[in-house]
């Protein structure tokens, strides 16, 4: 819409490229609709943090989108609701990086097991675990930082990189 006209319909081709720097922008104007939407929708299901009613249900870096619910069975209402706006705006999640993880993992669950992550999931590149442990955690990390320092180890050794 310009100057209160409509342009045309036109069909896109391709979207923004991968790496290009209006990417992000782009990306975070178009996702805090939706974190809107869920928060207004899903508050309820969050996880309490105090005693007046507040609570945490929603966490979002980049294009990875946390949601934290208090009652496992709540999660196909959640998900319900994050597939509802998705498919309104065009938005295609990827399948095999939509998991719940269980930090009760005795919880009883009526929700499929397959979508469920049996032990651990990556959250922002740190590994969760069901049973945390300052060791399994501090390994991990260290495990990630060896092999990135290993591939620094081939890189030319100048200014220009």
């Amino acid at each position: 819409m310009v100057n209160g006209h409509a342009s045309p319909f036109f069909q896109l081709g391709s979207g923004v490229r991968q790496g290009d720097p209006l990417s992000p922008s782009l990306f975070v104007i178009f996702l805090e609709p939706m974190l809107a939407y869920l928060r207004a929708m899903t508050g309820h299901l969050g996880i309490p943090i105090n005693h007046d009613a507040e609570t945490h249900h929603l966490s979002a870096f980049a294009d990875d989108v946390t949601g934290f619910l208090s009652d496992i069975g709540d999660a196909p209402k959640f998900l319900q609701h994050v597939w509802v706006y998705a498919q309104a705006v065009g938005l295609q999640l990827n399948p095999t990086k939509t998991q719940l993880f269980r930090f009760h993992p005795s919880a009883p669950s009526t929700v499929s097991d397959s979508m469920i992550a049996q032990d651990t999931v990556s959250y922002l590149g740190v590994l969760q675990h069901s049973q945390p442990s300052s060791t399994r955690r501090f390994t991990s990390i260290m495990t990630s930082l060896q092999s990135r320092l290993a591939l620094w180890r081939y890189r030319a050794h100048t200014l220009r990189g």
